[in-house]
């Protein structure tokens, strides 16, 4: 069995319940290679303005992004949540629950276009359509925004990127030694065996002084109750299988052209982000992007957790996902107004 659905949604239900009453129909997706992906979808009770793709870093489940979907449900916005593969209630790789495992980023892509095929087109309707990507994942779908056409999605809103990782560096003899053993550990068949000191922590071992995701103690707080509710969807990791895709996911990056994303796009950076490299994500997202469509703000006073930041961080991310959605509804605005003059004519 997967997991229990009815512990889950109790455990979530008693985890969330102070910070509002939003509750998510739970679904799940089928992949093509047979993995099971837990989505939650969460809707407004009346009209909604656009559908919010909300994907977690690596790590994340469903219920650490809650209180940031809550507000973006009170702002009359559609939000589906996806867990990775290997994560939380989604379906693993290899056979230990702990372990953060993938062979290629191109995974988690194909699994990206399931979900919207099985769960997002059908709830979208003509809505705007907004790509909300922390860390990990906003790595995962930077590639695939490139083009003129605008037609993956109608705007894009990053958190922390992972461009770089801190501890994951990619010029120098330490990037070389561990693309290197990354690369010789997989071709022996060890890809799924833990990298050195891999495997010994999850978010729960940190106190609230030392925890790289937040400053905002009541999310700290909360997110140490829900990891004890659910001990089994807890990570650790990651694997040298997961590292080698990191590194020719980093490449991909790399071979982007110039101004090669026309996407509207606000990126969210944490100012004291110990996870990800700001200093290489900022240069590398203004080669990449076309003039005029990309903003960048630095959140003073945050960690990498800014899905996880406080009620002030969340208020920032849902004005620039409305931003992007009220911007997509304007051609539609002006093309209703053309056809009414058209009609009184």
């Amino acid at each position: 069995m997967l997991f229990d659905r009815r512990q889950f949604q109790l455990a979530s239900r008693e985890a969330v319940a102070p910070l509002g009453s939003i509750r998510p129909e739970i679904e799940i997706v089928t992949t093509s290679d047979g993995l099971e992906l837990r989505c939650a979808l969460f809707s407004p009770p009346g009209r909604s303005f656009g559908v919010v793709e909300f994907w977690p870093g690596k790590s994340g489940i469903i219920g650490e992004c809650q209180p940031l979907a809550n507000v973006c449900v009170r702002e009359g916005l559609d939000v589906v949540v996806t867990e990775h593969r290997g994560q939380g209630g989604s379906g693993r790789e290899v056979a230990r629950r702990q372990k953060v495992h993938i062979p290629s980023f191109d995974l988690y892509r194909q699994d990206a276009e399931e979900v919207r095929t099985q769960i997002i087109n059908p709830h979208r309707g003509n809505k705007p359509r907004i790509i909300l990507a922390h860390s990990m994942s906003s790595a995962i779908f930077l590639p695939k925004l490139q083009g003129d056409d605008n037609s993956y999605t109608d705007g894009f809103v990053g958190m922390a990127p992972m461009v770089e990782a801190w501890k994951l560096p990619l010029e120098g003899r330490l990037a070389n030694f561990y693309k290197g053993l990354a690369w010789l550990m997989t071709s022996v068949g060890a890809g799924k065996s833990y990298v050195p000191k891999g495997g010994q922590h999850h978010c729960k071992d940190f106190d609230f002084e030392t925890n790289p995701y937040t400053n905002d103690r009541d999310t700290f707080d909360r997110w140490h109750e829900l990891m004890g509710k659910v001990p089994h969807f807890l990570t650790r990791g990651p694997t040298y299988g997961w590292v080698q895709a990191y590194y020719e996911n980093a490449e991909l990056l790399k071979s982007m052209p110039d101004n090669s994303i026309k996407v509207p796009t606000k990126v969210f950076l944490a100012s004291d982000d110990t996870i990800v490299r700001n200093e290489t994500a900022v240069p590398f997202l203004n080669r990449v992007y076309a003039p005029d469509c990309l903003s960048i703000e630095e959140i003073r006073g945050t960690k990498h957790g800014l899905d996880q930041g406080g009620p002030e961080v969340w208020s920032k991310i849902v004005d620039g996902i409305n931003e992007l959605v009220n911007n997509a509804y304007v051609p539609l605005t002006r093309h209703r107004e053309k056809c009414m003059a058209l009609a009184a004519d």
